[in-house]
């Protein structure tokens, strides 16, 4: 953590030296821009032990049921992952330069995880039989009884990242910008909640392999709050390594405010770390987005 720190506080002092430079010499090359990650979903998530300590007796069966499933997923930067990434050139670049480099910084403080866990559980048995006077056929009625509980964790994200990138003109109009972005999250304002709900409906089976339905006409249920403890604190943070690759649009050649304005899709292949408590991960996700960036003069 004391390295993370170190390396933010270099890089806001190199982008105020570059703001610096901007200044005496009269032409800004500072850009920033919104980005949206269209696609966020990664199968990560606490172990058993760390959400059964948040929320004890959750998998508890109860008499005469049986577990049908137990499912945990997702993790969500609040489908999109939403950032702010503003860019300084350096070296001898100009406005008219046709490669550009550029000191990339990434700052994202919109987005909330969400991770869930799932336990169903069911007891069922038959109370009527019926038989058909036409075909023979023998009908089940099934009286079924379900409990659903779900306990989900939700946090906000915080990021910060730095970067390199290069734009390379393509014509008046388009580029395109590569480059390699490092970027630090961690969750904040972390809370865990769970819900249980119970619902009993018919089922009515016959001893045809196409006949079988359930009777919601009978269906009731009704949902509870489950306790959650707090002696366990869960937290999520993540390391990723980007390298993100952009094609821009200004929307105007000419010289007025539109030609200060990009707008561009991205392509962002990742590689991340992440430490959820005790449980590591280490996964690759390469989710497509929109961008739209203002430049400076």
């Amino acid at each position: 953590m004391y390295r993370i720190n170190a390396l933010l506080i270099g890089a806001l002092l190199t982008a105020s030296q570059l703001i610096a430079q901007e200044n005496t010499t009269g032409a800004s090359r500072f850009e920033l821009g919104i980005y949206h990650n269209m696609s966020s979903e990664l199968p990560i998530n606490f172990s058993a032990a760390v959400w059964n300590n948040a929320v004890p007796n959750f998998n508890q069966v109860e008499s005469g049921y049986i577990a049908l499933n137990q499912s945990g997923y997702q993790w969500n930067y609040s489908n999109p992952f939403t950032y702010l990434r503003g860019t300084f050139g350096f070296g001898n670049a100009t406005n008219d330069a046709w490669v550009k480099p550029k000191l990339a910084f990434t700052f994202g403080g919109f987005n909330t995880i969400n991770l869930s866990d799932n336990f169903s559980q069911e007891k069922r048995f038959v109370f009527d039989t019926l038989t058909s006077s036409q075909t023979g056929n023998q009908y089940f009625m099934d009286s079924v009884y379900q409990i659903n509980r779900h306990r989900n964790f939700e946090a906000k994200m915080i990021s910060f990242g730095i970067g390199a990138h290069v734009e390379k003109a393509i014509t008046k109009r388009f580029s395109a910008e590569f480059g390699f972005d490092a970027i630090y999250s961690f969750s904040m304002n972390s809370r865990v909640n769970a819900y249980e709900f119970k619902s009993a409906y018919t089922s009515q089976s016959s001893n045809s392999m196409f006949s079988y339905y359930d009777n919601y006409n009978s269906y009731y249920g009704q949902g509870k709050n489950i306790a959650v403890s707090d002696a366990e604190k869960m937290s999520v943070s993540t390391f990723m390594l980007q390298l993100p690759i952009e094609f821009n649009m200004v929307l105007s050649t000419k010289a007025n405010f539109f030609n200060q304005v990009k707008l561009g899709v991205t392509y962002n292949p990742t590689f991340s770390f992440a430490t959820l408590n005790e449980v590591r991960r280490n996964y690759f996700s390469a989710p497509v987005g929109v961008t739209m960036k203002y430049h400076f003069k």
